[in-house]
């Protein structure tokens, strides 16, 4: 493997984390752990729950010079609204904060705003909007300024400002769905990279068990009437369906079907989501 190919694995193996670390942001359910393995450079624990670390997450996406972020981004993650189930509104707002990660690193001005309109919008329906104001008014006028350092910095700070919020009103179920939200959209983004330029190396990194074990624990483990949701329930499927692709199989890599297949879920999921 030539030194250029080995950068991009790497890179490409970086990203993978990033979007991990983007997704478990939020508070950890009890009893479940992820210190089954080390922590990629992007994420780090504090009294048992997972957080980004901003400056190594812009720093991987910014890795991906050549990549036309415009064409992954989701603008139909922007038009979501906070109807249906609080289940639902969650996970909408896990999407539309892992989607935000993407429009920055696209300079996606008008995507950045409609995403912080949604994302207001979804978190008064939680009745978190206290928190995501106080970051979403300086993160708009820095679009507006075109000022994208200080964009990635108030944006970087929304999740921990969410989780905060979360645990002050008692819902930690909600709060996972926020993480499990993020963490779709961040598989389905990679599962585009994977798929738009497969290679062995690339495509096995979409083996995941540990994240996937985490969050069948999770949904396990969420009160009858949210875990019941139908929403939820979908979610749960899908993960299902994913365990066989994504499961560890002693170094076998993933085939290009395998990664076709987790788009294919992963979109299915957001796009239910979507269309509810």
């Amino acid at each position: 493997m030539g030194h250029c190919m080995e950068m991009h694995v790497r890179a490409i193996k970086r990203a993978l984390f990033l979007f991990m670390a983007v997704a478990s942001s939020a508070s950890a359910e009890q009893g479940v752990s992820l210190n089954e393995k080390p922590l990629p450079p992007q994420a780090q624990m504090i009294d048992g729950v997972m957080i980004p670390v901003p400056n190594e997450i812009f720093r991987v996406l910014d890795t991906f010079q050549d990549t036309n972020w415009n064409a992954i981004l989701r603008p139909d993650l922007a038009a979501l609204r906070p109807e249906g189930s609080t289940a639902k509104i969650a996970l909408s707002l896990g999407l539309v904060l892992g989607e935000g990660f993407l429009a920055i690193s696209a300079r996606d001005a008008l995507a950045m705003q409609d995403l912080g309109r949604t994302a207001i919008r979804l978190s008064r329906a939680l009745g978190i909007d206290n928190a995501m104001l106080r970051r979403q008014k300086s993160v708009l006028e820095s679009v507006d300024r075109k000022d994208w350092a200080t964009v990635r910095k108030e944006w970087s700070s929304v999740s921990e400002d969410l989780k905060t919020a979360m645990i002050e009103i008692k819902s930690e179920s909600l709060s996972q769905l926020i993480s499990l939200g993020g963490w779709l959209r961040g598989l389905e983004a990679l599962s585009v990279l994977a798929s738009s330029r497969y290679s062995t190396p690339t495509a096995q990194l979409l083996r995941q068990p540990v994240m996937l074990d985490y969050f069948s624990k999770v949904v396990e483990r969420m009160d009858s009437p949210l875990k019941e949701d139908p929403v939820v329930k979908a979610t749960r499927g899908g993960i299902i369906r994913l365990r066989p692709l994504m499961a560890d199989q002693q170094g076998i890599a993933v085939s290009q079907r395998e990664v076709l297949e987790i788009r294919k879920v992963s979109e299915n999921l957001i796009e239910s989501l979507c269309s509810q």
